[in-house]
């Protein structure tokens, strides 16, 4: 489980920039937009030599920590403890 999935985003064998209609939908415009950016960054990271810069490991953090708060709002308390003691999501 990913805190993706943690928010109703269903995980699928593909790309992850084929995500990008669905966070568009689940969290907005904006948080969309930021998640192809990310998702550039990722492959960047996983498949070039080249290593992430200071200000992509941030935009990264930054984006995961919009993401916990979209939780904190979206899920319950119940599961927002089963995630981070249980499954150490966060």
């Amino acid at each position: 489980m990913t805190l993706h999935q943690a928010l109703g985003i269903e995980k699928k064998n593909c790309s992850v920039f084929a995500y990008e209609k669905e966070v568009s939908e689940k969290m907005g415009e904006e948080r969309g937009e930021a998640y192809e950016e990310i998702a550039r960054i990722y492959q960047k990271a996983a498949y070039s030599q080249s290593s992430v810069t200071e200000d992509e490991y941030m935009k990264m953090y930054t984006y995961m920590d919009a993401l916990l708060e979209a939780l904190k709002v979206h899920c319950s308390w119940r599961k927002r403890a089963v995630m981070k003691w249980v499954k150490g999501l966060y």
